[in-house]
Order: C-alpha cells, then sequence, then structure tokens
C-alpha cells in the first residue's frame, strides 16, 4: 500500500511510468547523459528541476547557516531500448558513496540492446547543520557526477 505523502513520518511509495519515444537523434553514434529519474517527493513535486536546486544545494564550500533539504530518498529505474544495429562504446561505471549524510548508488546494466539504470539517494536527515554540510556536499556532488557521465553507443557497420 503506498501510504499518504502527508504524513512524513510513515513511509510511502509513489510509482509512474512514462515513454519518450525520441530521446536522442539517432545517427551514426547515440550519445546522451542518463536521463534524471522523477523526483516524486512532496518538497520537491512542484520543482521543475530538482537536480538544479540539489546543484543549489552542494554548491558553497561551506554554510554558515543549516541547509533544508527533503526527507526521505528517491529510486528510480530507467529502461532505455537502444536500436538493435549500435553497440555500447562507453557506459559509465557502477557508484557506490555513503558517508554521514546519507547514500547513493548508481548502476548500469546493459544487455540485447536494453539499458537499465538503477539509481538510489536516501539522506539521512532533512536539515543539515553547518558542520554536517561537507557531507551532503562531498554526496551530492557525487551523485550530480554520476548523472552527467556519457553513454555512448556506436552504429554496427
Amino acid at each position: 500500500f503506498p501510504g499518504d505523502p502527508t504524513i512524513l513520518d510513515k513511509q510511502f511509495r509513489v510509482g509512474a511510468k512514462w515513454s519518450t519515444p525520441d530521446f536522442a537523434k539517432v545517427g551514426r553514434h547515440l550519445s546522451f547523459p542518463v536521463p534524471p529519474g522523477p523526483f516524486l517527493v512532496p518538497s520537491l513535486s512542484a520543482t521543475p528541476n530538482p537536480i538544479s536546486y540539489l546543484a543549489e544545494v552542494a554548491g558553497p564550500v561551506s554554510r554558515k547557516h543549516s541547509v533544508e533539504t527533503y526527507l526521505g530518498g528517491v529510486s528510480w529505474t530507467s529502461t532505455i531500448h537502444i536500436p538493435s544495429d549500435y553497440k555500447a562504446v562507453v557506459l559509465p561505471s557502477n557508484q557506490k558513496v555513503r558517508n554521514a549524510a546519507g547514500k547513493f548508488s548508481y548502476k548500469i546494466q546493459y544487455d540485447h540492446n536494453v539499458l537499465l539504470v538503477h539509481y538510489d539517494l536516501k539522506l539521512n536527515r532533512v536539515v543539515y547543520s553547518p558542520q554536517q554540510y561537507p557531507a551532503l556536499r562531498a554526496l551530492l556532488l557525487a551523485d550530480f557526477s554520476a548523472q552527467k557521465s556519457p553513454l555512448i553507443f556506436a552504429h554496427n557497420k
């Protein structure tokens, strides 16, 4: 049962499914970053670009005041169908980061022209003090770096 998103001290789950048939221009090569998944959490649901929002949180090297993030975590899997006449040339390596702020993992699986991208971000708290901020920043910067990694496929000749 998904739960009630207005009661934030109990877990809830939100599911979504959508399709983007022409995500990348098909040519001799296909190259694109993995698209960020849905950020279906209460405080970011109305944010047009949640990655930019979190990048702003992680921007400064240090903070004089506490910073607010969002509760809980985000998990998603993207399935991308690659045309059968393309082969993988560059795929990002899998990532796992855990520190005092939380944890994140990013895993790529590619088999029979189906690319699966698994992403998981869990934050340990909503508010991070200036002393806790360096761990949050390190976690989010690793997250952004992984999401910006290119995927490159070449047309089989």
